[in-house]
């Protein structure tokens, strides 16, 4: 519900905050301040998203949550770009990255294989979208080729296919009519084959 019902979100956030308490588990109560603070960031309530997300990162930080830790430092950079300070953003953003880059280089289980890649993907796409907020634009196109080569490792066929638009984009803004028109077909293939319709009409 976090994106179709608002009042639905807000309601499930609570209870499920209420029953990480219960449980005791700082691990739990952490995840469920991060959808607490996604509900406040979707209906943008900066303030108490930031708040959520600070909690959520103390608490995973005590629990030695090292993913959790990644997740809320990408929290942390998600809602300082929201509230355009772009510094403190690309801060916790180059913060998820290296700590997601520090989980995979140990020895870690399928699963957390599969989540620090994501995080490591969405950590690298958040810092293109910071360098193109601030027109860097070499930077942001950096940084997405980084961000489509974790997605191809991870497999990934839809963030592919983000990460193809993102840097047709990228190449819009700089002029470069041949290379966006390449990347936005790219994008374009993979929409149609996994049937994306909201892909498709961005």
């Amino acid at each position: 519900y976090e994106y179709d019902d608002t009042l639905k979100a807000r309601v499930y956030s609570d209870s499920a905050l209420i029953f990480a308490k219960r449980s005791k588990s700082l691990s739990l109560i952490a995840r469920a301040y991060q959808f607490k603070g996604w509900y406040f960031q979707n209906t943008s309530d900066f303030k108490s998203a930031l708040e959520c997300f600070t909690t959520s990162l103390n608490d995973f930080t005590t629990a030695k949550h090292k993913q959790g830790i990644a997740d809320a430092y990408g929290n942390l950079g998600n809602i300082y770009l929201d509230m355009k300070d772009f510094a403190t953003s690309l801060d916790y953003q180059l913060k998820s990255l290296e700590q997601n880059e520090a989980i995979l280089s140990s020895k870690i289980t399928k699963k957390e294989r599969k989540w620090a890649l994501e995080g490591k993907t969405c950590a690298l796409s958040n810092i293109a979208s910071i360098y193109g907020e601030l027109d860097l634009l070499d930077k942001a196109l950096e940084y997405e080729r980084r961000s489509l080569g974790a997605e191809i490792e991870a497999n990934n066929e839809l963030g592919i296919g983000i990460s193809y638009s993102a840097i047709a984009s990228i190449y819009k803004s700089l002029n470069n009519v041949d290379s966006a028109e390449f990347y936005f077909r790219k994008g374009i293939k993979i929409y149609k084959d996994l049937k994306h319709i909201s892909g498709l009409s961005k």
